[in-house]
């Protein structure tokens, strides 16, 4: 296949839109738009899909509930794949339970990759909090795998290619923007200490694409398509299925941590700040007393003692501004952006006590079992 220049396939996408809204934009240069640059990037998208597709897996799951067997669909990606290691959501190889009491057993999953062949996947180890899992298929039978991206360098209208197997219809792909980060969204909401900071896309999945994965223009992972709006799946409950524009997907810098632990430790090693925070937003009303030009940041109403905030200085009513120069945008997001850390790790905090901004530095500490983040 032919390889387009990234720059190429941007400016093309710029004029393709251009185009769409009656724009006519000219190309760099002042040169007018021709159907060529659109067939230039027609092709380049072509080709990144074909690259992606290579590396994306169907996953059937085959399992027991109340005696009945039961079966279910999903997508993965290949990360490893000397080691045959692939990354999904826990919940397409951990069905959900209808209800609290039932009896889920004899889970089987099958991988089926890109070129047809079918191999029996072990489970590796699975993370609720955030929904990712890990299977391993046999060692050298993967040709192609995908590298991780930044998630953190994505800013809402960044192109994203969503690639999986909605509704069964395998080798699906299909092309959105970054429509918003650090979304919390209540999915996890029933799961204890489960973290929320999702991608929100406009790329269309349904049932059968979790677990894909959400790629940048370079081919490379930024997230782990999981979820589309809480409407569309009760909507697919009640058998009046309908996708609505709104996607969900596991940011790669949580996914790619979780998952990397899960096959090193069999268990996530989180970083541990030790503070609590109020449990809701910032403000406008609260920003302006405070002092802040904007409202954002997570308000410490609790240092617990022992724990590296304590040793750092970290103080009640301080507000968490920044993690390593990444801004929060509320508590949810503090949670998630410290446990994406590992046990050890120094951070920079940025903090806005008493009208005025400083910085403090933690070293973090391992999440306890029992903490909820």
């Amino acid at each position: 296949m032919h390889r387009r220049p990234l720059s190429l396939l941007l400016l093309a996408v710029g004029l393709a839109l251009g185009l769409a809204l009656g724009l006519a934009a000219p190309a760099r240069g002042g040169r007018p738009s021709t159907p060529a640059q659109l067939l230039e990037f027609s092709d380049a998208l072509e080709d990144l899909a074909a690259r992606v597709l290579r590396a994306t897996v169907h996953i059937r799951v085959d399992f027991t509930a109340d005696g009945e067997r039961r079966a279910g669909t999903g997508t993965g990606f290949v990360v490893d794949a000397i080691r045959g290691i692939v990354v999904t959501n826990n919940h397409v190889v951990n069905p959900p339970k209808d209800r609290p009491d039932q009896e889920i057993g004899d889970v089987f999953a099958r991988v089926t990759l890109a070129d047809g062949r079918v191999f029996p996947a072990d489970i590796v180890a699975a993370d609720p909090r955030i929904d990712i899992a890990v299977v391993r298929i046999p060692e050298g039978e993967a040709r192609r795998q995908l590298p991780w991206g930044d998630s953190d360098a994505l800013r809402p209208g960044a192109l994203v290619l969503a690639v999986g197997n909605p509704l069964g219809l395998v080798g699906s792909t299909s092309l959105g923007v970054i429509s918003g980060l650090n979304r919390s969204i209540g999915i996890l909401a029933q799961t204890p200490g489960g973290y929320e900071d999702f991608l929100q896309h406009d790329a269309v999945i349904d049932q059968g694409s979790s677990g894909g994965p959400l790629v940048d223009m370079r081919g490379r992972v930024v997230g782990v398509n999981t979820a589309i709006s809480p409407d569309s799946q009760f909507k697919a409950v009640h058998g009046l299925h309908s996708w609505n524009g709104v996607s969900w997907s596991v940011p790669a810098r949580l996914a790619r941590k979780v998952a990397e632990d899960l096959v090193e430790y069999g268990r996530v090693r989180r970083g541990y700040l030790g503070v609590n925070t109020d449990q809701q937003e910032i403000s406008p009303g609260f920003a302006r007393r405070s002092g802040l030009p904007r409202p954002y940041g997570a308000l410490v109403t609790e240092i617990l003692e022992g724990t590296p905030a304590a040793a750092a200085g970290v103080r009640k009513g301080d507000i968490i501004l920044e993690v390593d120069g990444h801004e929060v945008t509320g508590w949810q997001a503090l949670r998630a952006r410290i446990s994406a850390y590992s046990p050890g790790d120094r951070v920079r905090l940025r903090l806005w006590r008493n009208k005025q901004a400083l910085e403090v530095e933690v070293e973090l500490a391992e999440l306890p079992a029992e903490a909820g983040g």
